[in-house]
């Protein structure tokens, strides 16, 4: 449908069957559509993962007029401090697509402030629910963990949650159809995190030279390009040797998160939602702070003081933390919990659950001739 549409819409309204204009007759054919397709396979509504998906647009304004509600749960804004999640977003959102579907479900109550304060949507067509991953994840703390020496160091771009300080987006908008286009590059030369990243990667690799029973993991988003450019280049300017000659160094972009979490004794991360993840999941979790992060950008630190959290000042420290040599900081259950309910939403187990009845809830009270909503 998304490929043919155009021709098919031009084709309509060179034929004098339709509205000439070509925007206009696509949103009618994906209105005929949905509702053949919501009357055959009795659907209820539309939901997405993602609020400004260009390709979703379409979809979200025929909805309205097919009466079977779009909605969206936007899977990111969550993870992170109040505080950073405010400096990494603020201000940005305004430039986003405009969600045009009927209700944007959330994951935190700082996400939805900043879309109502940056006039991106109105608080009545927003809802936070939490985030349903969470609901996995806790059930996957409760397995049996694997208490070998394995350690995981998630890596992270030069410009991690600095974006807004080191680079401005080009915001092309058409009448209808806005837009946000930016050029990301997530390792600008010299600035941002450069050399935590290289120290970071650099003795991980070394300290896997070193210990041999270890087997040290290394997961990256893409192991291609820029980040593997850097992250080789690290490690081959800190051990004099390449990736591929240390043995018990693994690169991955194929493991999951979860899976290398459940199966080490300790993580290493930054600036991620793997620090809370790794929380949730009772694993170890180190949060390096040395180089650019004890200088240049101190207020750009994920949890950063939040008493519990294990942080390595030095890189001698982060060895040490990782071989058993020093303690770590112990997070009491009420701070657990007040953390995860920050970076997630909610840590009950319910954000599925939660999710499913406001959809029900908002079809029943506004398309009731039209479904019945199990």
């Amino acid at each position: 449908a998304n490929a043919s549409r155009p021709v098919l819409s031009c084709l309509r309204a060179q034929k004098g069957e339709g509205p000439k204009d070509p925007h206009e007759a696509r949103i009618i054919y994906l209105q005929r559509i949905i509702r053949k397709l919501s009357k055959k396979k009795k659907i209820d509504c539309m939901l997405s993962s993602t609020m400004f998906s260009k390709k979703n647009e379409d979809w979200e304004i025929a909805g309205e007029g097919a009466r079977c509600p779009f909605f969206a749960l936007h899977r990111e804004g969550g993870g992170l401090d109040n505080s950073l999640t405010r400096r990494v977003l603020k201000g940005r959102v305004a430039g986003w697509r405009k969600f045009r579907g009927d209700k944007l479900f959330v994951g935190t109550p700082t996400f939805r402030d900043i879309l109502v304060e940056d006039k991106y949507l109105e608080s009545r067509q927003l809802e936070v629910v939490g985030l349903p991953r969470v609901d996995v994840l806790l059930k996957t703390s409760k397995q049996k963990k694997n208490a070998s020496k394995q350690f995981v160091l998630f890596s992270f771009e030069h410009n991690v949650c600095l974006r807004p300080l080191l680079q401005k987006p080009r915001i092309f908008y058409k009448e209808g159809h806005g837009y946000l286009y930016g050029i990301q590059k997530f390792f600008p030369d010299g600035r941002g995190f450069s050399s935590l990243f290289e120290i970071t990667h650099g003795r991980f690799a070394l300290m896997a030279i070193r210990n041999p029973d270890y087997e040290m993991y290394i997961k990256v988003k893409w192991y291609s390009f820029d980040w593997k450019h850097y992250l080789d280049q690290a490690i081959k300017k800190i051990t004099g040797k390449a990736v591929e000659e240390i043995d018990n160094l693994h690169v991955t972009d194929k493991i999951s998160a979860i899976d290398l979490m459940q199966a080490s004794t300790a993580v290493i991360a930054f600036n991620s939602t793997v620090i809370a993840e790794a929380i949730l999941l009772d694993v170890p979790v180190i949060v390096p702070i040395f180089e650019e992060a004890a200088e240049n950008y101190k207020e750009h630190i994920a949890w950063a003081g939040r008493p519990g959290i294990t942080f390595a000042e030095t890189p001698e420290l982060l060895e040490d933390l990782l071989k058993g040599n020093k303690e770590f900081e112990h997070l009491s259950d009420k701070n657990k919990y007040e953390l995860l309910d920050e970076a997630f939403g909610f840590s009950d187990g319910n954000n599925t659950q939660r999710l499913q009845q406001s959809m029900i809830k908002y079809i029943q009270m506004n398309m009731s001739e039209n479904c019945e909503a199990k």
